[in-house]
């Protein structure tokens, strides 16, 4: 009888706790993340973010798993674009589709969390309110900082409309620059009152007709449906444990166990942790999709770190695909062209190529995309951007002020072409306009390799600098499809024919265990005779300038950021001739 007991105890199968997955968009910080520190995770007061990955992931996660009874999202201090949420969407309504309910609460909304939150079960704070205003795109002129303190920008463009030098040497935006921005602007904001429609509650038409009636009160934000319930945060906690009652809550539902600091409670558990970080690893022998994460401004480290990575992809038999997600304004032309043509490479051993575009993947970051088959990116994805800038600022001016004066001697006619001290003349003109020429030539031939049998019209015409939604990209055969990283990653399966498979990422996401372990990894023996070393970047920094900037971003965070694009344009500027980049400097 014991035995049938014992057998029945270990057949049956144990129930699972009913679960309310919650996650705060406000820690889900970008495509990747720097690495935390060990005293950083183990604080028990700081919560580790996430990537934009790894909210994909658990969301995924929480479609298919039983116990997962219900989603609660919290939108304070959500930081991802667009393009992101329009992914993010997606998995809201295959959540629902699923039959599992999904909420939001929120103190207050606006126009950058409403499209994600017409489609969930919307409670606010009773006091709350929720602004749909419209769009507006703020762009900081730089020239009156520049002249006061006597600074000249000397800029020159390959393109009308690549216009990302005009804030150093223009008060106000050129006619082209202009027009480029409103029919952007338009194209931005139609997407939005799209995603709100797909929650149901009113069509696009319903949510363009809002925007001049602007700040809704709680009250008026729930007679015009903008909300479900107004009521306190505590009240919202209690109802959802009053319909869900048998169910726990449960923060990053779906992450793995390996990114949290074991719980050791005594010297058995520190013993059992030490002794599984020290017995060796078991390498395996799966097939490998690797996902690569191009993810801010493009600088010579970033250009090198990728090149060396997916150049050893392109080594490894065990990779049989890359998909590489682009999230980036561009930067450097030559890191771009690093990037492009390691890209080149991985494609002529035969294995799988495909491209995700994100929020931004435009000027360097579309030149790294080229040769994607297919390129995947969401409507309101902002490409294109084609076109080349450099130039130089001098500061013979801002010397005289200050009592400085220079002596120059030079071996060379051109030898004093980068001086911070005087304008081009018209020879070096011509000689930088001519090496700008052949870049911006060699990134449109770039462009005809991957793309032109699918471009629908002249390259020149969706050139020179203009910058498109992914919607107008696909028309135009920029990109072949709208959809995001998890199509992409389907695609790039489907086309190498893998089933199973370990998606390897870079820059890695490392475990606990992993950041333990990591200083003490020899370092990996480099499988070329000559690499590229990164170039040191000089920084536009001190005490005081550090000091200011946490405070500004405490205070005015939008205009910390542009300011901070500022001084990072500057630093690009000072180390490379040619740049690739996208008027927004969007990130």
């Amino acid at each position: 009888m014991r035995f049938l007991l014992a057998l029945l105890f270990f057949c049956v199968p144990a129930f699972s706790k009913d679960l309310i997955a919650v996650y705060r968009l406000g820690h889900v910080m970008g495509e990747t993340l720097p690495e935390p520190g060990i005293n950083e995770i183990l604080d028990p007061e700081k919560v580790r973010p996430l990537n934009f990955m790894q909210i994909l992931s658990c969301l995924n996660y929480c479609v298919s798993k039983e116990e997962v009874k219900a989603v609660v999202l919290y939108s304070e201090g959500m930081r991802l674009g667009m393009a992101q949420k329009q992914e993010l969407l997606r998995r809201i309504h295959e959540i629902k589709k699923a039959g599992k309910e999904v909420y939001l609460y929120a103190f207050n909304l606006d126009e950058s969390t409403l499209p994600l939150a017409q489609s969930t079960k919307i409670s606010l704070f009773p006091e709350g309110d929720v602004s749909f205003r419209g769009l507006a795109m703020q762009q900081l002129y730089f020239k009156g900082l520049l002249d006061k303190l006597g600074l000249e920008a000397d800029i020159i463009h390959i393109g009308d409309y690549k216009s990302a030098g005009e804030p150093f040497y223009l008060t106000a935006p050129s006619a082209e620059a202009a027009k480029q921005q409103k029919d952007l602007g338009e194209g931005l904001f139609l997407e939005v009152t799209k995603e709100c429609a797909k929650g149901g509650r009113k069509d696009q038409a319903a949510y363009h007709a809002l925007i001049d009636e602007g700040l809704f009160l709680s009250q008026q934000a729930l007679e015009h449906k903008l909300v479900d319930k107004l009521e306190y945060h505590n009240e919202f906690v209690k109802r959802l444990k009053g319909t869900h009652a048998k169910a726990d809550f449960k923060l990053n539902y779906g992450m793995p166990k390996s990114f949290e600091p074991p719980k050791i409670n005594n010297m058995m558990d520190a013993l059992s942790f030490f002794q599984k970080l020290s017995a060796p690893k078991k390498k395996s022998n799966n097939d490998i999709l690797a996902l690569v994460n191009l993810d801010g401004t493009i600088d010579a480290r970033m250009g090198e770190q990728l090149r060396r990575y997916i150049m050893r992809a392109s080594q490894n038999d065990q990779v049989k695909a890359m998909v590489l997600r682009i999230n980036s304004p561009g930067g450097s032309a030559l890191a771009s062209e690093m990037i492009c043509q390691a890209t080149e490479e991985f494609k002529k051993t035969g294995k799988t190529f495909v491209v995700s575009m994100g929020n931004v993947a435009a000027s360097g970051g579309y030149y790294s995309a080229v040769f994607g088959e297919p390129i995947f990116a969401e409507s309101a994805t902002i490409t294109g951007s084609i076109g080349v800038l450099g130039g130089k600022l001098v500061m013979s001016k801002m010397l005289d002020k200050i009592g400085i004066s220079t002596h120059e001697f030079k071996i060379g006619k051109y030898s004093d072409i980068n001086s911070s001290t005087s304008f081009f003349n018209e020879e070096q003109r011509n000689k930088i306009t001519e090496s700008m020429n052949h870049v911006y030539a060699v990134f449109k031939d770039r462009i005809n390799q991957g793309r032109k049998s699918k471009l629908t019209g002249d390259l020149e015409a969706m050139a020179g600098g203009r910058v498109y939604t992914g919607l107008q990209a696909k028309e135009l055969g920029l990109v072949d499809k709208i959809g995001g990283l998890r199509e992409a990653i389907n695609e790039a399966k489907k086309q190498a024919g893998l089933k199973r498979y370990s998606l390897e990422t870079f820059p890695k996401q490392l475990t606990f265990e992993e950041m333990l372990m990591e200083s003490f990894r020899p370092q990996e023996k480099e499988d070329e005779f000559v690499s590229y070393e990164p170039m040191m970047k000089k920084s536009l920094n001190s005490e005081w300038l550090t000091e200011l900037m946490l405070n500004m971003k405490i205070h005015q965070p939008k205009l910390t950021h542009e300011i901070h694009k500022f001084f990072q344009y500057l630093t690009l500027l000072q180390g490379e001739s040619t740049l690739v980049l996208d008027p927004r400097w969007a990130r």
